[in-house]
């Protein structure tokens, strides 16, 4: 594995703006979280940076999933404020698969400013944080 992620990564991610590349860049994408948690934060700067939604919803689902770190809950409550209904309904799920204090408090701080939708959905996922034991398959 290289020691520069971002140029690697970089790669990754203009591999999946292609259709006929995007499935394997996406598995390539998951596979950093086994070699090297450094990659962690790189994949947390291109997804805020990221003009495509598509991409920028995958790769906060890539941070939750794969990696499922205490300290990406800053980058998912950043993503809550994301325009797009798929970055923060993404974001949304990754700070419930954590199941912490801290995104339960993002969960409940994003409240405030939410749409009708988002409150929604941030309301049920605040609802799973605190009752995980009535939801099967959290922690």
């Amino acid at each position: 594995m290289p020691e520069n992620y971002a140029e690697l990564i970089a790669h990754y991610i203009e591999r999946l703006r292609k259709p006929e590349t995007s499935e394997d860049a996406g598995h390539s994408l998951e596979e950093l979280e086994f070699l090297d948690v450094q990659a962690l934060p790189i994949l947390q700067q291109y997804a805020v940076s990221e003009k495509d939604e598509d991409i920028r919803a995958d790769l906060t689902e890539i941070v939750w999933r794969q990696y499922r770190r205490p300290e990406s809950v800053p980058f998912l409550a950043q993503m809550l404020n994301d325009p797009s209904r798929k970055v923060w309904k993404a974001a949304i799920d990754g700070l419930v698969a954590l199941g912490t204090d801290d995104a339960l408090v993002a969960l409940k701080t994003a409240r405030g400013g939410a749409s009708a939708e988002q409150f929604e959905y941030i309301d049920e996922a605040i609802d799973q944080i605190e009752n995980s034991e009535a939801w099967p398959g959290l922690k």
